[in-house]
């Protein structure tokens, strides 16, 4: 497990695995299979065998089957809560931290996380340190009560209903302390965010309609750092200034706009903890004191290996195989599974995630991982050797563009608008947009940008 714990939509594009399979790739698998025999892998290859009706066959003969069977297995819903590749348990045994080491940006060792009273208790149970805590004293101490998997935040599925869709809704709004520019990127990750957690929707608020919300505030608050509460936090503002009456303050720096901070914040708006605080963190990186919080007698181990490159890892850790990583700029495939483990278990049947495949390789840590279809081609490699980039998983196409090389079709994540270019206003393209916008967008030169 990890911790709790854009807006383009690409066309499904089924993964054809290569035949050419490095010694990563198998080495993991192997890991996986020979070394954990009651995880999904060898329960995969004991049927590949029983289905030959062989005792024995060759490793390099049969890899391309369970491929396909993983990334079959992974597309079900039922397949998100066995996702076990590569499960190796070292753990020694568990001291709190004492010392500190404070990456100039993390706004502290444990980072950016804002705590709430009533959650220092257990955040102390599970390891944390009262003294390093960032605590907001204005919030409540009355504990919420224990709720399904986790124990430390609120979750949002128990607080403004649902959508006509069946969705879990976590509304937003953003104020005008974010400069303007920035204000499509947060619509189209949170949209994009939407996508991959399958029971949970981002819904822009700037009306304020719910009673509960996220009110992100920016650049120009007077506030300082890039942070979120964890977990629902009613009327909480970490004294940033008109904040909506109910919502709470969720702070993006245009710094952290840019540098994959907008999933980062809402993941622990949702719950989620840090990736380095796993119990197990000594099985996969070097020790120091800003790692391994959680105590493993209270850690939720859902079976998903370490991941470097999830979107809740800080950087600057030293991996004991020697290798360099860093974290991906939005959530990961795992992170999204993790996260719909969290809020979905009661809707896997209704709202199933999308669909998925395994990367052919493995990562940082030689794990092979899963990979959203729908990230397929978008320009992020979300496989560390790049095969859902470079055409090994999907044929990556070229768009049509207009005679001024600019895309003729725009996908708009935001507002669900499809943008067609439609002649020339000012030298520029012009887009007529239709799917409810019904608007034009042309570049004014007395605005002097696109409208």
């Amino acid at each position: 497990m990890k911790n709790p714990l854009m807006g383009k939509r690409r066309e499904k594009t089924k993964s054809k695995a290569s035949g050419g399979y490095s010694n990563e790739t198998i080495t993991a698998l192997k890991r996986g299979i020979l070394k954990k025999r009651e995880n999904r892998s060898y329960k995969l290859i004991k049927q590949i065998k029983d289905e030959y009706q062989e005792n024995t066959i060759s490793f390099k003969r049969i890899l391309p089957k369970i491929l396909l069977l993983l990334s079959a297995e992974s597309n079900s819903a039922d397949s998100s809560t066995n996702h076990k590749q590569v499960v190796l348990s070292k753990k020694k045994n568990w001291e709190p931290k004492t010392q500190v080491f404070i990456p100039d940006w993390h706004n502290g060792e444990y980072g950016d996380m804002i705590v709430q009273k009533w959650q220092v208790e257990p955040f102390t149970k599970r390891g944390y340190l009262k003294e390093k805590m960032n605590i907001d004293m204005s919030t409540s101490e009355k504990s919420p009560g224990s709720r399904g998997l986790v124990t430390w935040a609120r979750l949002w599925k128990n607080y403004n209903g649902e959508t006509a869709q069946g969705k879990y809704i976590v509304p937003y709004a953003i104020q005008n302390t974010v400069p303007s520019e920035h204000w499509q990127q947060i619509h189209d990750e949170l949209d994009d965010f939407t996508l991959a957690m399958g029971c949970v929707e981002f819904v822009y608020d700037p009306e304020f309609s719910y009673d509960v919300g996220v009110h992100i505030t920016g650049e120009n608050s007077g506030g300082d750092g890039c942070w979120s509460y964890v977990g629902v936090c009613s009327g909480c503002t970490n004294g940033e200034p008109n904040i909506q009456s109910g919502w709470q303050a969720l702070r993006l720096p245009n710094w952290c706009v840019t540098s994959g901070g907008i999933h980062h914040e809402f993941l622990h708006a949702i719950g989620y903890m840090h990736e380095q605080d796993r119990p197990d963190y000594l099985d996969w990186i070097q020790d120091r004191s800003d790692a391994g919080s959680i105590d493993p007698s209270v850690w939720i181990d859902t079976g998903h290996p370490f991941e470097p490159a999830s979107n809740v890892m800080y950087s600057g850790f030293t991996l004991k195989n020697g290798r360099s990583y860093s974290p991906h700029p939005l959530l990961t495939t795992t992170d999204a599974e993790q996260g719909y483990e969290l809020y979905c278990d009661a809707k896997r049947d209704t709202h199933p995630m999308e669909p998925k495949s395994m990367c052919l390789h493995g990562d940082h840590v030689d794990v092979i991982r899963p990979v959203f279809q729908h990230k397929f081609c978008d320009g992020f490699r979300d496989c560390l050797n790049g095969e859902d980039e470079d055409g090994r998983l999907a044929h990556c196409g070229s768009p049509e563009l207009t005679e001024l090389g600019c895309c003729a079709v725009l996908n708009m994540g935001f507002g669900g608008a499809t943008c067609t270019a439609d002649g020339l206003v000012n030298g520029k393209d012009r887009y007529l947009c239709e799917n409810g916008w019904g608007a034009e967008l042309r570049w004014t030169t007395n605005y002097g940008c696109s409208r």
